[in-house]
């Protein structure tokens, strides 16, 4: 290899795509739309709970409460909050986890332009950028 040649066994190195501000932007959105979806879970599971334990007068609970529903609340509530925490630590499973939550969101037609926007967001080059570069947020503001 001659001088002033690139060496072709070399890592590569990552680069900024071109819409970097706008890629941790779209992260942060997702971030806030899977904490609201936290919070929806959260007292979702609070009205069941409430009316599995009679607490609500008769006629006035939302749902009639399971225990199925319930523990679908629970498991819920655990994923989007692990979702939050790993988007917002940059972890490497939580874009196909988030990707894979707004699915199953997407096959109930709940929030169908939500789970879309996610999806399309999550699923960009410069959102994997803005999720694994260590220096994303720095050379953003440069």
């Amino acid at each position: 290899m001659a001088d002033g040649e690139p060496n072709p066994y070399a890592a590569p190195t990552a680069t900024a795509p071109a819409g970097r501000a706008s890629a941790i932007v779209h992260l942060y959105v997702n971030v806030a739309l899977q904490a609201v979806m936290l919070l929806i879970h959260a007292l979702t599971l609070l009205v069941i709970a409430l009316s599995a334990a009679s607490v609500l007068p008769a006629g006035t609970s939302p749902v009639h409460a399971s225990a199925g529903q319930g523990a679908l609340m629970a498991a819920l509530l655990v994923w989007t909050g692990a979702n939050v925490a790993g988007l917002v630590g940059r972890r490497p499973w939580a874009r196909s986890s988030t990707m894979i939550y707004w699915s199953l969101a997407l096959t109930t037609c709940v929030l169908v332009p939500v789970s879309v926007y996610a999806l399309l967001t999550l699923g960009r080059s410069d959102a994997v950028w803005a999720l694994f570069s260590e220096n994303s947020e720095r050379s953003a503001s440069t």
